[in-house]
Protein backbone atom coordinates (compact mmCIF):
# COMPACT_ATOMS: atom_id res chain seq x y z
CA UNK A 1 0.00 0.00 0.00
CA UNK A 2 1.48 3.52 -0.94
CA UNK A 3 2.31 6.11 1.66
CA UNK A 4 -1.57 8.02 2.46
CA UNK A 5 -1.77 11.15 0.86
CA UNK A 6 -3.02 14.03 2.37
CA UNK A 7 -6.78 13.64 2.69
CA UNK A 8 -8.77 16.57 0.92
CA UNK A 9 -11.13 18.89 1.99
CA UNK A 10 -14.81 18.78 1.90
CA UNK A 11 -15.47 21.74 -0.19
CA UNK A 12 -18.96 23.77 0.39
CA UNK A 13 -22.16 22.44 -1.20
CA UNK A 14 -25.35 23.82 -1.80
CA UNK A 15 -28.89 22.13 -0.09
CA UNK A 16 -31.65 22.79 -2.40
CA UNK A 17 -34.50 21.89 0.22
CA UNK A 18 -32.89 25.06 2.52
CA UNK A 19 -31.55 27.00 -0.01
CA UNK A 20 -28.09 27.40 1.69
CA UNK A 21 -25.09 26.61 1.20
CA UNK A 22 -23.03 24.32 3.71
CA UNK A 23 -19.27 23.00 4.79
CA UNK A 24 -17.15 21.68 7.51
CA UNK A 25 -15.42 23.34 9.23
CA UNK A 26 -13.59 21.80 12.53
CA UNK A 27 -14.99 18.24 11.56
CA UNK A 28 -18.34 19.59 12.16
CA UNK A 29 -21.33 20.80 9.35
CA UNK A 30 -21.90 24.67 9.27
CA UNK A 31 -24.38 26.37 7.34
CA UNK A 32 -22.18 29.74 5.62
CA UNK A 33 -25.43 31.60 5.80
CA UNK A 34 -24.94 32.46 1.97
CA UNK A 35 -28.43 31.91 0.18
CA UNK A 36 -29.18 31.51 -3.31
CA UNK A 37 -27.53 28.37 -5.95
CA UNK A 38 -26.18 31.16 -7.68
CA UNK A 39 -24.06 32.28 -4.79
CA UNK A 40 -20.89 30.10 -4.78
CA UNK A 41 -18.39 32.69 -5.43
CA UNK A 42 -19.33 34.31 -1.96
CA UNK A 43 -20.25 31.05 -0.47
CA UNK A 44 -16.16 30.04 -0.95
CA UNK A 45 -15.03 33.15 -0.52
CA UNK A 46 -17.04 32.99 3.20
CA UNK A 47 -15.36 29.16 3.88
CA UNK A 48 -12.08 30.40 3.14
CA UNK A 49 -12.53 33.22 5.38
CA UNK A 50 -13.50 30.86 8.25
CA UNK A 51 -10.97 28.37 7.59
CA UNK A 52 -8.24 31.15 8.21
CA UNK A 53 -10.27 32.55 11.52
CA UNK A 54 -9.53 28.53 12.67
CA UNK A 55 -6.17 26.51 13.15
CA UNK A 56 -7.30 23.30 12.65
CA UNK A 57 -9.04 23.09 9.25
CA UNK A 58 -12.03 21.05 7.96
CA UNK A 59 -9.68 18.15 6.67
CA UNK A 60 -9.47 14.86 8.84
CA UNK A 61 -7.21 13.74 11.04
CA UNK A 62 -3.53 13.22 9.62
CA UNK A 63 -3.60 9.52 10.81
CA UNK A 64 -6.04 7.99 8.47
CA UNK A 65 -4.66 4.99 9.18
CA UNK A 66 -6.12 5.03 13.28
CA UNK A 67 -9.41 5.00 11.86
CA UNK A 68 -11.61 1.80 11.51
CA UNK A 69 -13.53 0.91 8.50
CA UNK A 70 -16.52 0.91 9.91
CA UNK A 71 -15.98 4.57 11.51
CA UNK A 72 -14.72 5.59 7.92
CA UNK A 73 -17.56 4.64 6.51
CA UNK A 74 -20.05 6.08 8.37
CA UNK A 75 -18.03 9.19 7.92
CA UNK A 76 -18.11 9.17 4.25
CA UNK A 77 -21.78 8.57 4.00
CA UNK A 78 -22.23 11.29 6.37
CA UNK A 79 -20.24 13.62 4.03
CA UNK A 80 -21.83 12.63 1.37
CA UNK A 81 -25.83 12.65 2.62
CA UNK A 82 -25.40 16.83 1.73
CA UNK A 83 -23.33 16.95 -0.95
CA UNK A 84 -25.34 14.13 -3.48
CA UNK A 85 -28.40 13.17 -4.80
CA UNK A 86 -30.24 10.36 -2.28
CA UNK A 87 -30.09 7.96 -5.22
CA UNK A 88 -26.39 8.57 -5.44
CA UNK A 89 -25.86 8.34 -1.42
CA UNK A 90 -28.38 5.12 -1.98
CA UNK A 91 -25.60 3.55 -4.46
CA UNK A 92 -23.01 4.77 -1.93
CA UNK A 93 -24.76 2.37 0.78
CA UNK A 94 -25.09 -0.39 -1.41
CA UNK A 95 -21.37 -1.08 -1.87
CA UNK A 96 -20.12 0.62 1.66
CA UNK A 97 -22.11 -1.11 4.17
CA UNK A 98 -21.75 -4.44 3.11
CA UNK A 99 -18.29 -3.77 2.81
CA UNK A 100 -17.20 -2.51 5.87
CA UNK A 101 -19.71 -5.43 7.73
CA UNK A 102 -17.68 -7.88 5.75
CA UNK A 103 -14.78 -6.66 7.81
CA UNK A 104 -15.84 -5.45 11.63
CA UNK A 105 -13.07 -4.16 13.69
CA UNK A 106 -10.44 -3.97 10.95
CA UNK A 107 -8.78 -0.49 10.67
CA UNK A 108 -8.96 0.94 7.14
CA UNK A 109 -5.56 1.20 6.30
CA UNK A 110 -5.62 -2.67 6.31
CA UNK A 111 -7.92 -3.21 4.09
CA UNK A 112 -5.81 -5.11 0.58
CA UNK A 113 -6.86 -4.99 -2.76
CA UNK A 114 -7.75 -8.60 -2.70
CA UNK A 115 -9.99 -8.33 -0.19
CA UNK A 116 -11.73 -5.55 -2.39
CA UNK A 117 -11.37 -8.11 -5.35
CA UNK A 118 -13.05 -10.74 -3.07
CA UNK A 119 -15.75 -8.80 -2.10
CA UNK A 120 -16.95 -8.08 -5.91
CA UNK A 121 -16.63 -11.42 -7.26
CA UNK A 122 -20.30 -12.30 -6.64
CA UNK A 123 -22.20 -14.64 -9.18
CA UNK A 124 -25.24 -12.34 -9.50
CA UNK A 125 -22.59 -9.35 -9.84
CA UNK A 126 -22.45 -8.32 -14.05
CA UNK A 127 -18.71 -6.57 -14.91
CA UNK A 128 -19.88 -3.29 -14.61
CA UNK A 129 -21.59 -3.89 -10.58
CA UNK A 130 -17.99 -5.12 -9.59
CA UNK A 131 -17.01 -2.14 -11.40
CA UNK A 132 -19.28 0.25 -9.44
CA UNK A 133 -18.50 -1.55 -6.11
CA UNK A 134 -14.56 -1.49 -6.30
CA UNK A 135 -14.65 2.32 -7.44
CA UNK A 136 -17.21 3.37 -4.98
CA UNK A 137 -15.13 1.54 -2.52
CA UNK A 138 -11.70 2.85 -3.73
CA UNK A 139 -13.14 6.77 -3.90
CA UNK A 140 -14.32 6.03 -0.58
CA UNK A 141 -10.96 5.08 0.60
CA UNK A 142 -9.16 7.87 -1.13
CA UNK A 143 -11.54 10.34 0.35
CA UNK A 144 -9.19 9.52 3.34
CA UNK A 145 -6.17 9.82 2.04
CA UNK A 146 -5.23 5.95 1.48
CA UNK A 147 -4.87 5.46 -2.27
CA UNK A 148 -4.55 1.39 -2.80
CA UNK A 149 -2.00 -0.53 -4.92
CA UNK A 150 -3.44 -3.31 -6.93
CA UNK A 151 -6.74 -2.97 -7.62
CA UNK A 152 -8.11 -4.35 -10.91
CA UNK A 153 -11.16 -2.65 -12.19
CA UNK A 154 -13.15 -4.08 -15.09
CA UNK A 155 -14.77 -2.39 -17.93
CA UNK A 156 -18.42 -1.33 -17.31
CA UNK A 157 -20.26 -3.16 -20.07
CA UNK A 158 -22.42 -1.28 -22.79
CA UNK A 159 -24.98 -4.37 -23.45
CA UNK A 160 -27.64 -2.61 -24.97
CA UNK A 161 -29.27 -4.66 -27.81
CA UNK A 162 -27.16 -8.36 -26.21
CA UNK A 163 -29.08 -8.19 -23.36
CA UNK A 164 -32.74 -7.34 -24.75
CA UNK A 165 -35.17 -10.11 -22.91
CA UNK A 166 -37.84 -11.87 -25.80
CA UNK A 167 -41.58 -11.05 -24.77
CA UNK A 168 -41.85 -14.61 -24.14
CA UNK A 169 -38.85 -14.85 -21.58
CA UNK A 170 -40.12 -12.12 -19.75
CA UNK A 171 -43.46 -12.96 -19.44
CA UNK A 172 -42.24 -15.97 -18.05
CA UNK A 173 -40.06 -14.38 -15.24
CA UNK A 174 -42.86 -12.33 -14.65
CA UNK A 175 -45.60 -14.78 -13.95
CA UNK A 176 -42.89 -17.09 -12.43
CA UNK A 177 -41.93 -14.16 -9.79
CA UNK A 178 -43.47 -13.88 -6.08
CA UNK A 179 -45.36 -11.06 -4.65
CA UNK A 180 -44.58 -7.52 -5.33
CA UNK A 181 -41.60 -8.95 -7.51
CA UNK A 182 -43.76 -9.68 -10.70
CA UNK A 183 -45.19 -6.24 -10.36
CA UNK A 184 -42.03 -4.52 -10.25
CA UNK A 185 -40.46 -6.79 -13.09
CA UNK A 186 -43.72 -5.91 -14.85
CA UNK A 187 -43.72 -2.17 -14.01
CA UNK A 188 -40.22 -2.15 -15.79
CA UNK A 189 -41.11 -4.21 -18.99
CA UNK A 190 -44.38 -1.41 -19.08
CA UNK A 191 -42.19 1.75 -18.94
CA UNK A 192 -38.86 1.03 -19.31
CA UNK A 193 -37.63 3.29 -16.40
CA UNK A 194 -34.30 2.71 -14.93
CA UNK A 195 -34.21 0.10 -11.94
CA UNK A 196 -33.46 2.67 -9.34
CA UNK A 197 -36.96 4.67 -10.40
CA UNK A 198 -39.09 2.05 -10.00
CA UNK A 199 -37.77 0.51 -6.41
CA UNK A 200 -37.89 4.31 -4.75
CA UNK A 201 -41.36 4.92 -6.28
CA UNK A 202 -43.65 6.35 -3.59
CA UNK A 203 -47.93 6.49 -4.21
CA UNK A 204 -47.44 10.46 -4.30
CA UNK A 205 -45.39 10.81 -7.07
CA UNK A 206 -47.76 9.05 -8.84
CA UNK A 207 -50.39 11.23 -10.62
CA UNK A 208 -52.85 8.88 -11.95
CA UNK A 209 -55.17 11.42 -13.26
CA UNK A 210 -52.50 12.46 -16.19
CA UNK A 211 -51.05 9.08 -16.36
CA UNK A 212 -47.65 10.17 -15.73
CA UNK A 213 -45.15 9.99 -12.95
CA UNK A 214 -43.10 13.35 -12.20
CA UNK A 215 -39.77 12.73 -10.62
CA UNK A 216 -37.63 16.03 -9.11
CA UNK A 217 -34.62 14.04 -7.92
CA UNK A 218 -33.42 11.56 -10.30
CA UNK A 219 -30.15 9.74 -11.79
CA UNK A 220 -29.53 13.27 -14.66
CA UNK A 221 -31.01 15.90 -12.87
CA UNK A 222 -28.10 17.85 -12.67
CA UNK A 223 -27.40 17.61 -16.24
CA UNK A 224 -30.69 17.70 -18.00
CA UNK A 225 -31.75 20.32 -14.62
CA UNK A 226 -35.47 19.51 -14.95
CA UNK A 227 -37.66 16.47 -13.60
CA UNK A 228 -38.23 13.11 -15.29
CA UNK A 229 -41.37 12.42 -16.15
CA UNK A 230 -42.23 8.44 -16.88
CA UNK A 231 -45.15 8.45 -19.17
CA UNK A 232 -47.63 5.18 -18.34
CA UNK A 233 -49.41 3.00 -20.49
CA UNK A 234 -53.11 2.17 -19.86
CA UNK A 235 -51.39 -1.52 -18.35
CA UNK A 236 -48.64 0.80 -16.44
CA UNK A 237 -51.38 2.78 -15.13
CA UNK A 238 -53.56 -0.21 -13.40
CA UNK A 239 -50.06 -1.80 -12.59
CA UNK A 240 -49.94 1.12 -10.06
CA UNK A 241 -53.46 1.72 -8.94
CA UNK A 242 -53.36 -1.94 -7.95
CA UNK A 243 -50.22 -0.88 -5.78
CA UNK A 244 -51.66 2.15 -4.65
CA UNK A 245 -54.69 0.41 -3.31
CA UNK A 246 -52.70 -2.04 -1.33
CA UNK A 247 -50.71 0.44 0.68
CA UNK A 248 -52.11 3.79 0.41
CA UNK A 249 -49.24 5.61 1.05
CA UNK A 250 -45.53 5.24 0.85
CA UNK A 251 -43.33 2.55 -1.21
CA UNK A 252 -45.31 0.67 -3.88
CA UNK A 253 -42.98 -2.01 -4.55
CA UNK A 254 -42.45 -3.95 -1.20
CA UNK A 255 -40.50 -7.43 -0.14
CA UNK A 256 -42.49 -9.96 1.53
CA UNK A 257 -41.17 -8.22 5.48
CA UNK A 258 -43.03 -4.73 4.05
CA UNK A 259 -39.91 -2.78 3.40
CA UNK A 260 -39.37 -1.55 -0.14
CA UNK A 261 -36.70 -4.03 -2.34
CA UNK A 262 -33.31 -2.64 -2.99
CA UNK A 263 -31.34 -3.13 -5.72
CA UNK A 264 -29.24 -5.82 -4.53
CA UNK A 265 -32.24 -7.62 -3.04
CA UNK A 266 -34.25 -7.54 -6.32
CA UNK A 267 -31.02 -8.65 -8.56
CA UNK A 268 -30.68 -11.70 -6.28
CA UNK A 269 -34.40 -12.22 -6.39
CA UNK A 270 -34.11 -12.22 -10.62
CA UNK A 271 -30.80 -14.35 -10.39
CA UNK A 272 -32.76 -17.26 -8.79
CA UNK A 273 -35.46 -16.84 -10.98
CA UNK A 274 -32.83 -16.92 -14.17
CA UNK A 275 -31.63 -20.13 -12.33
CA UNK A 276 -34.62 -22.18 -11.95
CA UNK A 277 -35.95 -20.99 -15.63
CA UNK A 278 -32.97 -21.33 -17.46
CA UNK A 279 -32.90 -17.59 -18.14
CA UNK A 280 -30.47 -14.50 -18.73
CA UNK A 281 -32.42 -11.78 -17.54
CA UNK A 282 -31.06 -8.19 -15.93
CA UNK A 283 -33.20 -5.59 -14.52
CA UNK A 284 -31.52 -3.21 -16.92
CA UNK A 285 -32.34 -5.95 -19.35
CA UNK A 286 -35.90 -4.95 -18.88
CA UNK A 287 -35.09 -1.57 -19.94
CA UNK A 288 -32.86 -2.74 -23.18
CA UNK A 289 -36.08 -4.49 -24.09
CA UNK A 290 -38.27 -1.30 -24.11
CA UNK A 291 -35.61 0.62 -26.17
CA UNK A 292 -35.33 -1.98 -28.50
CA UNK A 293 -38.97 -2.96 -29.52
CA UNK A 294 -39.47 0.95 -29.04
CA UNK A 295 -37.42 1.88 -31.67
CA UNK A 296 -37.75 -1.46 -33.75
CA UNK A 297 -42.11 -0.45 -34.27
CA UNK A 298 -40.61 2.96 -35.82
CA UNK A 299 -41.34 4.63 -32.63
CA UNK A 300 -38.65 8.44 -33.39
CA UNK A 301 -35.68 8.36 -31.59
CA UNK A 302 -36.10 11.57 -30.11
CA UNK A 303 -39.65 10.42 -28.76
CA UNK A 304 -37.66 7.23 -27.51
CA UNK A 305 -35.06 9.19 -25.36
CA UNK A 306 -37.73 11.44 -23.75
CA UNK A 307 -39.61 8.09 -22.66
CA UNK A 308 -36.38 6.84 -21.61
CA UNK A 309 -35.03 10.09 -19.20
CA UNK A 310 -32.38 10.76 -22.01
CA UNK A 311 -31.05 14.32 -22.38
CA UNK A 312 -30.46 13.74 -26.00
CA UNK A 313 -30.52 10.85 -28.61
CA UNK A 314 -26.67 10.27 -28.04
CA UNK A 315 -27.12 6.83 -25.58
CA UNK A 316 -29.93 5.68 -28.09
CA UNK A 317 -27.15 6.44 -30.89
CA UNK A 318 -24.56 4.48 -28.99
CA UNK A 319 -26.35 1.38 -28.49
CA UNK A 320 -28.96 1.03 -30.98
CA UNK A 321 -27.83 2.54 -34.02
CA UNK A 322 -29.13 -0.44 -36.20
CA UNK A 323 -32.46 0.86 -35.02
CA UNK A 324 -32.94 4.16 -35.36
CA UNK A 325 -34.52 6.27 -37.75
CA UNK A 326 -31.40 6.70 -40.19
CA UNK A 327 -30.67 3.08 -40.73
CA UNK A 328 -34.69 2.83 -40.97
CA UNK A 329 -34.78 5.31 -43.81
CA UNK A 330 -31.83 3.84 -45.71
CA UNK A 331 -33.18 0.24 -45.69
CA UNK A 332 -36.52 1.88 -46.87
CA UNK A 333 -34.24 3.71 -49.43
CA UNK A 334 -32.76 0.56 -51.15
CA UNK A 335 -36.50 -1.22 -51.30
CA UNK A 336 -37.34 1.41 -53.91
CA UNK A 337 -34.83 -0.19 -56.26
CA UNK A 338 -33.32 -3.51 -55.01
CA UNK A 339 -36.20 -6.73 -53.47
Amino acid sequence: MDTPAMPRMTRPFFRTQKNCWYAKINGKLKSLGVYGNNKARIAFAVWIKLLAENKETSARPSQPESVSLIQLTNDFLADSKGRVLPSTHSFYQRFLCPFANKYPGRKAHQISATEIHDFATKPTWSNSTRHDAITTISTMLRWHGIKIVGLRIPPKESKGISSVIPEREAMEIINAAKGDMGKLLQFLWLTGCRPSEALNLQADMVDLKHSLIVLREHKTSRVTRRPRIIYLSADARSNLLAQAKKYGSGFLFRSGNGKPYTLNNANNILWRLNRRLGTKATLYGFRHSFATDGLANGVPETHMAELLGHKSTRMLSAHYSHLGSKPMAMRAAVALFRK
